[in-house]
């Protein structure tokens, strides 16, 4: 199963050999800040929106009504801040509150550090067990609130909180040479009816070489990618997603603070720019809102900011 959160709302979806099926539809009561799943149900954390990312002034929405989509989408309860609960098929529980007292060795704000106002909790996942984060002091750094003394607890077998998280268990014993499988990665043929090249520029990347933009044809149609802003131009592969109808992912490069990949899915030689595309287990990966393993469509799932997989 795969959980998919946004704002304040959590869907359970179901893969089943005919498709994908919706089995929770949750309501949170607050600003869904982190999603993992762990054992039979989604773990999630509520909190505050990030005050840069969540929203943009009136004046860049389409609409008026787009503006108070994304402020609702935006909107959260302080008192509901730093809770943790469970996705069940009853609805959100919530774990108890750990006493204040659980929090009494953390930094206090003084004359170096002002009280947290933004990211004061968090959720972490050791094994099973099931942790919350918590920070009260913060100081403030090229613009940013940064927390350096946290404390953790956990909240399913409360007890102490500790400065520290316990190490991650390790992971299984590879098995013998002898018992590891010989198959190689499962690899989508690509389309007969596509022919890609990557043509070089005359002008130079940024960074070295030349920009290079992508040509794709299918039949009378061609396609050369990106048409005008090459910034730092395409890389030169890509990721077959289907074969028939033929699907690919390509990336486009561009720069900036740290530099980024924009992955752009084609459609035949239509170009859809999409955003993250998120690894499954067992070879599923979500593209787009489709839901795909080893070239095929295995049904459709909701665009969410939050995503994971069941173990």
């Amino acid at each position: 199963m795969i959980a998919l959160g946004d704002s304040d709302r959590v869907q359970v979806v179901a893969v089943t050999p005919g498709g994908t099926k919706t089995v929770r539809d949750v309501a949170l009561p607050s600003y869904l800040v982190e999603l993992q799943w762990v054992l039979a149900d989604p773990i999630v954390l509520l909190g505050r929106p990030d005050p840069d990312r969540c929203m943009m002034p009136e004046e860049y929405y389409k609409s008026h009504a787009d503006f108070v989509e994304a402020e609702r989408g935006c909107a959260f309860d302080p008192a509901q801040d730093g809770v943790i609960g469970r996705i069940t098929a009853r609805g959100f529980v919530a774990y108890p509150k750990l006493p204040e007292s659980t929090w009494a060795a953390l930094k206090q704000p003084g004359e170096h550090h002002t009280a947290c106002a933004f990211r004061c909790w968090q959720l972490a996942i050791r094994d099973t067990a099931i942790y919350q984060g918590h920070c009260i002091a913060a100081f403030s750094a090229d613009g940013m609130e940064i927390c350096d003394d946290w404390m953790y607890a956990r909240v399913d077998v409360p007890g102490p909180a500790m400065a520290k998280l316990p190490k991650s268990p390790p992971p299984s014993p590879s098995p013998a040479p002898q018992a590891r499988s010989k198959a190689k990665p499962f690899e989508v043929r690509p389309s007969p009816h596509v022919t890609i090249e990557f043509v070089a520029q005359e002008e130079e990347a940024r960074y070295g070489g030349r920009l290079t933009q992508l040509r794709c044809t299918q039949g009378p149609q061609t396609t050369l990618y990106p048409g005008t802003d090459l910034d730092l131009g395409m890389g030169e592969t890509v990721e077959w997603l289907t074969t028939d109808p033929p699907r690919f992912l390509a990336f486009h490069g561009h720069d900036g603070m740290t530099g980024s990949i924009e992955n752009v899915m084609f459609e035949g030689c239509t170009p859809r720019e999409i955003g993250r595309v998120v690894q499954g287990p067992d070879d599923m990966q979500i593209v787009d809102g489709m839901l795909l393993r080893h070239g095929k469509v295995l049904g459709h799932v909701p665009g969410a900011r939050l995503v994971d997989f069941s173990p």
